[in-house]
């Protein structure tokens, strides 16, 4: 295989844990200010309950609370929501976060597990895990692309290796971060272990993957942060972070495809 068909066969998307849309919060100058919706008396939360969906709505308000709560609203946030009933998300491009609609189904009315899963793959932009690997993988098929076709074979299984526990480290980072990120937001830290208790029932999940560690692996690390690191403090740096800080807006595309 020339370096080009072996990086289309061993590159994929960093993949965690919701159609047709997503979600972009910041204030950019050519957008909504909130200045201007304060001017009609309407806030921006009140404005997206009544101009979109619930899905849009509801994760609009995720985003959004994560952003300000743990000062990551320095970019804008975009989730786009695959219509394939799959029960599964991903993160993919600048600050792009993937959420198939069979997920979405499946954490109805539960915020706490969909905001660990948005955290989860917000985590993966901010520790440029998608960067880091396409960086590791490009260095080790130009090394053997240029040693020896003998040897070829061998080097190709130790960079599977070494790129599949890189990924599985990177899935134990995310979780952690992600944890972090949803309590510090105010949710129930509990929703992460109902999101990954979710996963633990799909099939392939007791046991670790290319790319991820098995759903109980993740539980029981989960468990371990609950009780090193309590969810009080966090909430109580959140709730300082939300009142100190102002609403996000959000632009809707004119062709009702991302927000």
């Amino acid at each position: 295989m020339n370096k080009r068909n072996l990086l289309a066969h061993f590159h994929t998307k960093a993949v965690a844990i919701a159609s047709v849309f997503a979600l972009l919060l910041s204030p950019v100058s050519t957008l909504p200010t909130l200045a201007g919706w304060e001017e009609n008396k309407v806030t921006p939360y009140e404005l997206a309950e009544a101009e979109l969906p619930e899905n849009f709505y509801v994760l609009y308000r995720i985003v959004e609370r994560i952003a300000r709560a743990n000062d990551l609203d320095q970019h804008p946030w975009r989730i786009v929501i695959n219509s394939e009933y799959d029960i599964n998300a991903y993160a993919t491009d600048a600050n792009v976060i993937g959420i198939f609609n069979g997920l979405l189904d499946q954490l109805v009315g539960d915020s706490s597990a969909l905001a660990c899963v948005v955290a989860h793959e917000m985590a993966h932009h901010l520790h440029r895990h998608v960067a880091i690997t396409d960086a590791e993988l490009t260095k080790g098929l130009e090394q053997i692309t240029e040693s020896a076709p003998a040897q070829q074979e061998e080097q190709m299984a130790q960079l599977q290796k070494r790129i599949g526990q890189l990924r599985r480290s990177q899935e134990l980072e995310a979780d952690a971060s992600g944890y972090k990120y949803a309590v510090q937001a105010g949710f129930e830290p509990e929703g992460c272990l109902r999101g990954l208790d979710l996963l633990s029932r799909l099939p392939g999940s007791g046991y670790s993957s290319d790319t991820h560690p098995s759903a109980s692996e993740r539980i029981v690390a989960i468990q371990a942060l609950i009780v090193k690191n309590p969810p009080e403090w966090l909430v109580t740096l959140g709730r300082q972070r939300l009142r100190s800080t102002e609403p996000l807006t959000y632009y809707w595309s004119a062709d009702e495809q991302w927000l």
